[in-house]
């Protein structure tokens, strides 16, 4: 089949029909990034993945583009090992070309990464006891990303407040891989009224297609003049029954979800892209008000979403106004965010998603200890973990010239509705969790 490419405006024009291949059965990776105005529309010239290879490229495969863990043909069946990489071999480092660029966006942007659903959305019968919202997308961001970092190492250890983990990134974004209006064309019934419910005009790179979409907001405080890395993460597991709304963690050893659900065979895909940031005024943004991009502060703060128009170019506006929409495995309330928005609380699979006997998981919520340091004292935290039944926490100020009495208060992750939520690693059976900072001892009595 000739294939012909044209590059115009920055959008991908096909002569040609893109490699087909059968729905429900090619993966699903980010294509193609957007920078989203505050109207809700995509604007500027788009960027892409690291190494990406376009679908109407002759070298373009699924195994090309596509990074699977843990990875099909392991001797010891499907099974996450600790050192199974975040990141496909390609996208260890940044490598863009002229025709495929990384994306231009300033602190604070709202980015829209979009993919296709495959069929993993509108034909869910071709892969049973999949979660209904279609797995969990986690938005991680970093600066310092490790070319070897481990998918583990990552994944369900960053924090939004950016202390989880090894504290080199921080969560921006937890998403249902259906974004509840996304479809491919086929016979499928949710495929039609979807269709119908979410008609466009067919355009060039999507079709009569409608893509899905994961819209994360960049932190505000990003340095000018320094790319700054996205890692999405689709976790895609098979688990033991049909009727799971959002999956528990499927790293190895974690516990079942809330209601005994289990992870039967663990999928997951991730894609790595980086966003070179400028100044809100750098004409490498396209054409800006002077006015307007000096006073800029935050988009999510002057969202005004423009009705009716051309979903070619829509963002999901629930997604631009929240940054988690999915209360995933572990997640709580942070004590302190450094990136705008607020959780939209309970998993919130597609109205239209296909249903089973329940819809709703609510995630567990770890409990946590918060103790008040002596004033203009540098903060460090660590996690202690005790398998006792009580836990009390004592407080001994350390030596500065004020000695202000410092108190302990226990609070509840579910009584803290506000905030962004945190992923956590998972704790044993038996075990609690309890924060404390430098010059503290956990005491058990």
């Amino acid at each position: 089949m000739k294939l012909a490419k044209i590059y115009r405006h920055g959008l991908l024009c096909a002569a040609a029909v893109s490699p087909w291949i059968a729905p429900g059965h090619a993966h699903s990776n980010v294509e193609r990034l957007m920078r989203i105005a505050a109207n809700g529309t995509m604007v500027g010239r788009e960027g892409y993945p690291r190494g990406f290879i376009s679908r109407t490229d002759p070298a373009y495969s699924d195994g090309a583009v596509g990074w699977l863990i843990p990875p099909n043909g392991r001797p010891d069946g499907k099974v996450i090992h600790q050192d199974d990489k975040v990141a496909r071999p390609t996208q260890r480092t940044a490598n863009y070309s002229q025709d495929l660029p990384m994306l231009v966006a300033s602190p604070g942007d709202l980015v829209a990464l979009q993919y296709q659903e495959n069929g993993h959305v509108t034909l869910p019968e071709n892969q049973p006891n999949k979660p209904l919202n279609r797995g969990t997308v986690y938005v991680y961001g970093t600066d310092r990303l490790d070319p070897d970092a481990n998918l583990l190492d990552v994944l369900y250890q960053w924090t939004a407040d950016g202390t989880g983990g090894d504290g080199r990134g921080r969560l921006l974004a937890t998403r249902n891989f259906d974004d509840g209006q996304c479809y491919q064309i086929n016979g499928g019934p949710l495929s039609q009224s979807r269709a119908a419910r979410f008609a466009k005009p067919a355009e060039d790179p999507m079709g009569q297609n409608l893509w899905c979409q994961s819209d994360v907001q960049l932190p505000s405080d990003l340095p000018v003049g320094r790319p700054y890395t996205l890692l999405w993460i689709w976790d895609w597991p098979t688990m033991d029954r049909a009727d799971v709304a959002t999956p528990p963690s499927s790293a190895p050893g974690a516990p079942p979800g809330p209601n005994g659900e289990k992870v039967s065979i663990p999928e997951i895909y991730t894609t790595v892209m980086d966003v070179q940031i400028v100044d809100p005024c750098d004409e490498a943004l396209g054409p800006v008000d002077q006015a307007s991009c000096k006073a800029k502060s935050n988009v999510r703060n002057s969202l005004h979403f423009k009705a009716g128009q051309d979903l070619n170019r829509a963002a999901v506006e629930d997604q631009c106004k929240n940054s988690f929409l999915v209360d995933a495995v572990g997640a709580g309330t942070s004590n302190s965010s450094t990136h705008g928005g607020s959780s939209a609380g309970a998993d919130s699979t597609p109205s239209d998603a296909p249903t089973a006997a329940s819809e709703t998981a609510p995630a567990t919520t770890p409990e946590t200890t918060t103790v008040a340091a002596p004033v203009n004292e540098r903060v460090k935290t660590e996690t202690v973990y005790v398998t006792v039944e009580t836990v009390t926490v004592t407080v001994e100020p350390s030596p500065t010239d004020e000695t202000p009495s410092a108190a302990a208060t226990a609070t509840s992750a579910r009584e803290t509705p506000t905030g962004a939520p945190s992923v956590t690693p998972f704790l044993k059976e038996g075990t609690k969790k309890v924060r404390r900072r430098s010059g503290e001892s956990a005491l058990v009595r």
